[in-house]
């Protein structure tokens, strides 16, 4: 006869596992939360200062009777700029 052993510790195996990738998924999820409220307060604080994203020298926007096209290009190269910067600072370590 076999024994169920080997099963039993097979899974507890898989559930320190399992538990190890939600702490880490966890630590993800409050990293992205407190990422988002930082967005939110510097979107304020630019309010505030009179810079509007979004309405930017450089943006495109076509108006007409039958709607209105919108393309933020300036803020498009804004972001991206400013990505870039804080990946290259990011990488830099």
């Amino acid at each position: 006869m076999r024994s169920k052993r080997p099963v039993y510790i097979k899974r507890i195996i898989l559930l320190r596992i399992f538990i190890e990738k939600m702490k880490v998924m966890g630590r993800f999820i409050i990293v992205a939360g407190l990422v988002l409220v930082g967005l939110g307060v510097v979107i304020l604080l630019l309010e505030r200062l009179h810079v509007y994203l979004g309405r930017l020298p450089g943006d495109i926007v076509l108006r007409s009777r039958g709607g209105t096209f919108y393309f933020p290009l300036a803020t498009c190269i804004l972001i991206s700029v400013l990505a870039s910067l804080v990946m290259w600072l990011l990488n830099r370590r």
